[in-house]
């Protein structure tokens, strides 16, 4: 794990917040720690009660970045 956190950066804090997360722990208790992870990663997320468009425009660039396949794309743009 130390490995992990060192090419993680300096401050991986949410990160190391997410990994201590228990099996199980429903996403309302565990999304603002996965928000900030990612965030602390530099992927862009959109925040609780963003419009339709900022998340469409969220997963258009991470659709362009490799991190989300078509089929993920395609149930996203389609609203399934």
């Amino acid at each position: 794990m130390g490995s992990v956190i060192i090419a993680l950066g300096p401050d991986p804090a949410a990160t190391v917040d997410v990994a201590w997360l228990g099996y199980g722990t429903p996403l309302r208790d565990a999304g603002f720690l996965i928000r900030d992870m990612l965030r602390e990663q530099h992927i862009p997320v959109p925040g609780p009660g963003a419009s339709e468009d900022v998340k469409f425009q969220v997963a258009v660039r991470i659709f362009g970045a490799g991190a989300l396949d078509v089929g993920e794309f395609a149930a996203i743009a389609l609203g399934e």
